[in-house]
């Protein structure tokens, strides 16, 4: 098989699982409201992230969601612009299921088309944990591959609580890993502020090591704690939740400072 048709089949192949999540979702978009109760919603959001390299991505992004009891689905589409890899839009997917009260499970996907010739995708899933006093816990495992990383594995831990009212206090970390010593660390701490209903302003600041991958955004999903819509979480954006830089974090060795502001709207 010549090279060229053998890269393309395993880029399809690779393309499979990422597509396989935004079907499910869309499905299930269509599926929710035939269980009585279920609420449809949208929104959008601006997010622009700054990290190490002289890095920059500024994002904007729209989605649509339905509610149901115990659970929620939405789709969105985004346009972003990097330093690096220039302009470009994208799909993103988020679905969230309440097995049982205090428990929600996660899963977000997110598709990059540079207009250039970056092409990534991520998925992102794991459980959170609703706490005392209406504060979360996550652990997520993310899957990231892009034309300029190549596949990156690894999880991040993700903490929200309330400090006062309408404001939230955020931590995340997390360590991706690809292939031979390639690997990146980072830590963020945020604040979000939701001045009146259905408006979200964040901040978030930290450190990353060997390039950025959690980015600014609430750590929630379509429903259930932290409410949201879409709930574009650290390390799907581009520069925002979610998330996080196109940026080939193998290129960037150095540890340096992160920043993310992001403003949200959520409508009925």
């Amino acid at each position: 098989m010549p090279a060229k048709t053998a890269t393309l089949a395993i880029c399809r192949l690779r393309a499979v699982p990422q597509r396989a999540f935004l079907l499910v979702a869309a499905w299930l978009l269509a599926s929710v409201p035939v269980a009585g109760g279920a609420t449809f919603g949208g929104g959008g959001g601006v997010d622009w992230s700054a990290g190490p390299g002289d890095q920059s991505t500024s994002a904007a992004s729209a989605y649509a969601v339905t509610s149901g009891v115990r659970a929620s689905v939405a789709l969105g589409v985004l346009r972003f612009d990097d330093r690096f890899v220039g302009p470009g839009y994208g799909f993103l997917g988020a679905l969230a299921l309440q097995p049982r009260d205090g428990l929600i499970l996660r899963a977000w996907s997110a598709r990059h088309v540079g207009e250039g010739a970056f092409r990534g995708w991520r998925i992102k899933a794991g459980p959170e944990w609703v706490l005392p006093r209406e504060s979360t816990l996550g652990l997520f495992y993310a899957h990231h591959e892009s034309s300029l990383d190549g596949v990156l594995q690894g999880g991040s831990v993700e903490i929200a609580t309330p400090v006062a009212p309408r404001f939230t206090a955020r931590a995340a970390g997390g360590h991706l890993r690809g292939g031979g010593s390639v690997s990146s660390s980072q830590g963020t701490l945020g604040v979000t502020w939701a001045p009146i209903a259905r408006l979200e302003l964040s901040a978030d600041a930290g450190l990353a090591h060997n390039g950025a991958f959690l980015s600014a955004g609430p750590p929630q999903g379509p429903s259930g704690s932290g409410g949201g819509g879409l709930g574009l979480p650290p390390g799907l954006l581009p520069g925002g939740s979610s998330a996080s830089h196109v940026t080939p974090s193998a290129s960037r060795f150095e540890t340096a400072p992160t920043i993310g502001l992001g403003i949200r709207v959520a409508l009925p």
